[in-house]
């Protein structure tokens, strides 16, 4: 009967992706009508308005402040993005972004792009939305309808809060186990994978109306250094890169990608001084020239040490700027919005950077508020002729309809089981194939949790309240394998910092008990994890609910239609 339900729920997903196929890349007709609007916007705009574009800000605060509402009016930021300090209630998060809205068409007449960071999994901000899995979840799933749905819902939910651009998929290829800060975060480990899920998830996001931006060019997966922290270096050459890295961004720039984000990492190969953000050899050459993007260029933060420690912020900016870069990430609103800000203007003005350049990056911003419908849905008085395209609107009304329609269906028939088929089929066995445990074996089992999630799969399905263990310290199982009143399959569910113990827990299970033994583990598989002998070592990749319950429900099930995939 579940099989019977995720096979009607993929054919129904896959009749989606056809409808709405036709609604991702404008016609030739409306794509005119979308350029020349945008040249009539933004020659109408100041200097001082066209540079405030460039520039993306972060808050402080759950509520819209004067203060904000001051910078924005003095500086134009094009967009701002919001981090989890600023989401408050559902109808605060709300109110906060049609505030913002309204503060930047007082200022300026053009709507923002409002951006936040919801990969999945352990990267996400908004909790009042669905939590899906994140990147390596749905890469092992291995299903592009799965990745297409949870960009369609995820972005759908997103705007219905106001946020309108999704700084997701993430593009990385995971190809080196020691990465302190992608792991989890990509689809996967070879290119094929990352390729398939990530592109799935980018058309997702693009069906829904938003704006996904890929990410990190030129690939951020075979780093031994958080960018957060220090600069980063790969010593590829550009034909290694190519051969790799490059590929899923080059496949999803074949497929218009509308927006991708840098990569503070140094690339000695492309660049020996720069870093990608700030170098035109990754940026012009590379990526405009011989990838042929035309979409966004956003950087990563730039408050990020990467950049941060090494250049000052109005240079920063300026060096990024004449690299091609289109939009300049802040974290938070203040000096560094005021330093960049004025840099910029000084730079124009002596000469450092052409005004044509910055129209360049003002003009890709201002098209994409058009085709996703910012200016008709934030109306402004400044630019109301806007509004009155008729061949724009005729575009967006057209795009509108099949996305409510199909978004009704997809509600009734497959909202109410998508996070949960995706978390399950996720789950994967490390090292060896594993078929469940006997459902004979649900009584006696114990299950050592340390989440609600675990419990409540756990009851749900039969074993005895009796037989669940709450812990946090991680000792408390150890000694445990000595005591006959323990006899029974074990199901620990485990953290990072639980992994030394459990291998230890696993050398003296494997010479003193038969009893199978289970780990549940959401955490980055790339450690040095024992197998017990009898059991297994489960895999959720992703610490939300659902997969939580998920490696509960696993323990004692077969794989979800697929075989277990084993992790190198």
């Amino acid at each position: 009967m579940y099989k019977n339900k995720i096979s009607r729920a993929f054919l129904f997903f896959a009749a989606l992706t056809v409808a709405l196929t036709s609604c991702v890349d404008a016609d030739a007709e409306a794509e005119q009508s979308l350029k020349k609007m945008t040249d009539r916007i933004v020659s109408s705009m100041s200097l001082e308005e066209k540079v405030g574009q460039l520039i993306h800000i972060g808050i402080s605060g759950k509520d819209m402040r004067a203060g904000i509402a001051s910078e924005i009016s003095k500086y134009h930021p094009g967009g701002v993005i919001l981090f989890g300090i600023n989401l408050g209630t559902a109808g605060q998060v709300k109110s906060l972004n049609q505030s913002l809205q309204k503060a930047s068409l007082e200022a300026t007449g053009v709507p923002l792009l409002i951006s936040i960071d919801q990969e999945g999994g352990r990267v996400v901000r908004l909790t009042h939305i669905t939590q899906f899995p994140g990147a390596m979840a749905m890469g092992q799933a291995g299903d592009a309808n799965l990745a297409r749905s949870v960009g369609f819902v995820t972005a759908s939910e997103l705007l219905d809060f106001g946020f309108n651009i999704v700084l997701a998929p993430v593009l990385d290829i995971n190809n080196n186990p020691k990465n302190p800060v992608i792991n989890t975060r990509s689809y996967g480990s070879n290119t094929s994978t990352v390729t398939e899920m990530g592109l799935a998830y980018m058309e997702g996001v693009q069906m829904a109306g938003s704006i996904p931006v890929i990410k990190h060019f030129p690939g951020h997966g075979d780093t031994t250094v958080d960018s957060h922290h220090d600069l980063p270096t790969i010593s590829k050459t550009l034909d290694q890169l190519k051969s790799q890295e490059l590929i899923p961004f080059q496949k999803a720039i074949d497929k218009n990608a509308p927006a991708l984000m840098t990569a503070h990492i140094l690339f000695p190969a492309l660049d020996k001084k720069y870093p990608a953000t700030l170098s035109s050899q990754i940026l012009q050459q590379l990526l405009r020239k011989e990838l042929n993007f035309n979409g966004l260029i956003f950087t990563d933060a730039m408050e990020m040490k990467a950049i941060a420690d090494r250049y000052e912020t109005g240079e920063s900016a300026i060096l990024a700027l004449q690299a091609g870069v289109d939009v300049l990430l802040l974290t938070a609103e203040g000096p560094n919005t005021r330093r960049m800000f004025e840099a910029i203007i000084k730079a124009v003005k002596d000469g450092r950077i052409s005004e044509q350049r910055i129209e360049e990056s003002v003009k890709r911003q201002v098209y994409w508020k058009l085709r996703t419908g910012a200016f008709r849905k934030h109306i402004s008085s400044k630019f109301a002729f806007a509004n009155k395209d008729e061949i724009i609107n005729g575009y967006l009304d057209k795009q509108e309809k099949v996305r409510e329609d199909q978004a009704r269906q997809l509600k009734a028939n497959y909202r109410g089981n998508l996070n949960e088929t995706v978390s399950r089929k996720s789950i994967v066995s490390l090292k060896k194939g594993f078929s469940g445990l006997n459902q004979d074996d649900l009584k006696k089992s114990f299950v050592f949790y340390r989440t609600a999630a675990a419990r409540k799969q756990a009851l749900d399905m039969g074993i005895p309240e009796s037989n669940l263990v709450f812990y946090r310290t991680g000792h408390t199982w150890l000694f445990r394998i000595y005591d006959k009143q323990w006899a029974g399959p074990w199901l620990i569910e485990l953290e990072e910092a639980d992994i030394p113990l459990w291998n230890l827990l696993v050398s003296r299970w494997n010479t003193r008990r038969e009893d199978p033994l289970i780990g549940l583990y959401s955490g980055n598989p790339f450690h040095s994890i024992s197998v017990p002998e009898k059991g297994a070592f489960l895999c959720s990749f992703s610490p939300t609910f659902e997969s939580r319950k998920a490696l509960i429900y696993r323990g004692f099930h077969g794989p979800i239609e697929k075989a277990d995939l084993i992790l190198p």
